[in-house]
C-alpha cells in the first residue's frame, strides 16, 4: 500500500470551502504517496484518530499566524490570521511528532512547526529585519529568485549534496528563534532562516515553495520523495 500522507486543508477566508493547492497534492502523489486530505477544524478532539490513520503529515503554505501564540502583540505589518486554525495545526504537529511520524511544512507550515515547539517568527521582515532581501517575489512560482546556503550535516544537505540552492520566495514572516529540538538547515544571504529540521531529520520545514518547482527536479522533488520514503518505513 502507498504511504498515507495527511495533508492539512484550511477553510478559505470569507468562504465556506476547504482549499489546498493542486501542486501540493501532485507533489505528494508523484512522489509515490497517497494524499489524505485532513480538514483543519475548530475542535481538536478528532486529532488522535486522524494521526492514527496517516503515515506522515504535510502542512502547506497559507496565512499569517496569531502573534499571541508566540507571546507577542501584532505589529502593523501583520496580515490576517485565524487563531483556531493555528491551534489545531500546532496540536496536530505535536501529536504527529509524539508518534514519530515524518512531518513536512512549507512556508506557513515551517513557521507553524517552529511555533509548535516554542519558537518565534518575524511578524514582518521589512519592518523587523533591516537590509533584508526581497522575500515576496512578484514573479510566478516557477521562477527562482534568490539563493540559500545549506548547512552541512543536515538532512537537507544530504538531499541536495550542495551548499547553495536557488529558490522561489513568497513570504513576509520567517522563523526567528528556533523552537525546542529544532535546528537551522538553510539561510538566505541576508541571514533569514529558510529551512529548519528536527535533530533526527524526521521533521522538516521549508520556507520556499518546492511544490511549485517540481519541473526543476533535484532537491525540490527529493523533499517530497523523502517524506514518502520515511512514511513507508
Amino acid at each position: 500500500m502507498k504511504p498515507r500522507i495527511g495533508m492539512l486543508i484550511r477553510m478559505k477566508s470569507g468562504d465556506n470551502h476547504y482549499v489546498i493547492g493542486q501542486s501540493d497534492i501532485n507533489s505528494v502523489k508523484n512522489a509515490g504517496g497517497l494524499p489524505v486530505l485532513i480538514p483543519v477544524m475548530s475542535s481538536t478532539e478528532d486529532i488522535p484518530e486522524q494521526v492514527e490513520n496517516i503515515d506522515a503529515l504535510y502542512i502547506p503554505g497559507g496565512p499569517d499566524i496569531n502573534t499571541l501564540l508566540f507571546g507577542e502583540e501584532p505589529i502593523i505589518g501583520m496580515g490576517g490570521s485565524r487563531r483556531s486554525d493555528d491551534i489545531y495545526e500546532m496540536e496536530m504537529i505535536r501529536q504527529a511528532a509524539a508518534k514519530k511520524l515524518p512531518i513536512l511544512g512549507v512556508c506557513r507550515g515551517e513557521q507553524v512547526i517552529n511555533i509548535a515547539f516554542g519558537g518565534t517568527v518575524y511578524q514582518d521582515i521589512p519592518a523587523q529585519y533591516p537590509n533584508a532581501l526581497r522575500h515576496r517575489q512578484p514573479d510566478p512560482g516557477c521562477e527562482m529568485t534568490h539563493s540559500v546556503k545549506v548547512e552541512k550535516g543536515t538532512a537537507l544537505y544530504a538531499l541536495c549534496n550542495c551548499e547553495r540552492l536557488e529558490v522561489n520566495s513568497f513570504h513576509h514572516e520567517s522563523v526567528r528563534e528556533p523552537g525546542r529540538g529544532i535546528k537551522v538547515s538553510a539561510t538566505a544571504p541576508d541571514g533569514i532562516i529558510e529551512a529548519i529540521e528536527s535533530e533526527d531529520g524526521r521533521i522538516m520545514g521549508i520556507q520556499w515553495h518546492p511544490e511549485l518547482l517540481q519541473q526543476e527536479g533535484g532537491v525540490h522533488t527529493a523533499i517530497f520523495k523523502r517524506l514518502v520514503e520515511l512514511a513507508g518505513k
